[in-house]
């Protein structure tokens, strides 16, 4: 394994953690104090929601997937 894949899997877990944690605080905050449940904070919470999905879901298939076309790239030159 090339050292350059073990540093892009490395990012894209910090990149996936930094999300989790982030989003959750930002829906966490809104959901407790009152002041921030407002008609704007609607949108914010949203994009939280959309954000965390792509976190948890999409950032670990796109390492997987960039993995196995390396893995697939590598074949054909051998």
């Amino acid at each position: 394994m090339e050292i350059f894949s073990i540093i892009d899997i490395i990012i894209e877990a910090i990149a996936s953690a930094l999300s989790l944690f982030g989003n959750t605080l930002v829906i966490c905050a809104v959901i407790k104090f009152e002041y921030l449940q407002i008609r704007s904070s609607v949108f914010v919470v949203t994009l939280a929601i959309a954000d965390l999905i792509y976190g948890v879901i999409g950032e670990p298939c796109h390492a997987k997937t960039c993995k196995r076309l390396e893995l697939l790239y590598q074949e054909k030159d051998t």
